[in-house]
C-alpha cells in the first residue's frame, strides 16, 4: 500500500479559513459605513454660525445668539440625574 503525504493540506484549508473571514469581514465594513449618516446632517438648519476666531464684538455677540438658541440642558430631568449621580457615589 501505497502512503500519500498529506501534510500541506493543514496550511491550506487555513489560508481558505483567513479568506473567508477577510471577506465577511470586509463586507460587514461596507454595511457599516454605508448605514452611517453625515455628521452635518445631524444639526439644525436653525442654529446660527459660530465664527471661528472671535476678534470683535460682534463675534461675541453672534457667538452668544449660538449658544443661546441651542437647548442644551431642556430635556434634562432633575429628578433622574439626582438618581443617576447618587448612584455613582
Amino acid at each position: 500500500m501505497k502512503k500519500l503525504n498529506q501534510t500541506g493540506a493543514s496550511h491550506l484549508v487555513a489560508l481558505v479559513g483567513v479568506l473567508v473571514i477577510a471577506i465577511l469581514a470586509f463586507g460587514a465594513y461596507r454595511v457599516l459605513n454605508a448605514n452611517k449618516t453625515p455628521a452635518s446632517s445631524a444639526t439644525t438648519a436653525a442654529t446660527t454660525a459660530v465664527p471661528g476666531k472671535i476678534q470683535s464684538k460682534a463675534d461675541v455677540d453672534q457667538a452668544t445668539k449660538s449658544l443661546d438658541s441651542e437647548n442644551v440642558d431642556g430635556d434634562v430631568n432633575p429628578n433622574q440625574l439626582n438618581d443617576d449621580i447618587n448612584s455613582l457615589l
